[in-house]
């Protein structure tokens, strides 16, 4: 795609982050039939991280090798190796670990904590609607259940499915 191209179709949610957050909401979003991209530094994943019955059917979860970074309400901009692309979706889901920094959270209205965590609600959405975060960018304690278990309730919350509150 040439560099500044933007992406006519709409994705259902872009998943940023491929860590274990990121992984366990790519699962879920799968399972609900969600057309997906997903936006990391550190693929090819889906190969290695994604098997069984898990495993996407071919279109449904585009990969992005890249560096993101919000440009507007349900917009991402990739930058790196996929040049200059602008995508589209109802959703965002930030799974990027603790680090928030260059995501372009400033001025969206993205609330966060004196450790510069995110704050969200207990259905893993923070203030700015569709835009939904999980795991260790919410803070502690970083363990890998809990970045899962709220992966699970962001992205349900992310397709408008009824999802049990989080409170780990």
């Amino acid at each position: 795609m040439d560099a500044g191209a933007s992406r006519d179709d709409a994705f259902d949610v872009i998943v940023i982050g491929a860590g274990r957050a990121g992984q366990a909401a790519i699962r879920t979003l799968i399972r609900l039939g969600a057309r997906l991209a997903w936006v990391d530094r550190r693929f090819p994943v889906l190969e290695d991280r994604c098997g069984g019955e898990d495993r996407p059917e071919p279109g449904s979860v585009e990969e992005f090798p890249g560096t993101a970074r919000l440009a507007g309400p349900g917009r991402v901009e990739v930058t790196g190796a996929t040049e200059g692309v602008t995508l589209r979706a109802r959703a965002i889901l930030l799974a990027t670990g603790s680090c928030v920094t260059g995501l372009g959270l400033d001025g969206l209205g993205v609330e966060q904590d004196r450790n510069g965590f995110l704050r969200v609600d207990d259905r893993c959405r923070t203030r700015v609607p569709g835009l939904f975060a999980a795991g260790d960018v919410t803070g502690p304690p970083f363990t890998a259940e809990k970045a899962e278990e709220e992966a699970e309730v962001a992205a349900l919350a992310a397709m408008g499915k009824p999802t049990r509150r989080f409170r780990f």
